[in-house]
């Protein structure tokens, strides 16, 4: 798998999304507050928006978009 610098872990908000570009891919990062990073395609599966501009909610096990 390639790997492709797309962002720095200090510009990431807890719980706040970033959009990003990666081969003209929308991608969608978030950052939990245990650390972990979720790189996600940026378009809600339901409502067709930008999952980066949701809230974001981590329950531990699971990520979820409250869009």
């Amino acid at each position: 798998m390639e790997k492709i610098k797309v962002s720095r872990i200090d510009e990431l908000t807890p719980l706040i999304g970033k959009k990003v570009f990666v081969n003209d891919k929308e991608i969608g990062l978030f950052l939990t507050n245990e650390g972990e990073i979720f790189a996600v395609n940026n378009i809600c599966p339901h409502k067709e928006g930008p999952l980066s501009e949701a809230d974001f909610l981590y329950d531990g096990s699971e990520a979820f978009s409250a869009f």
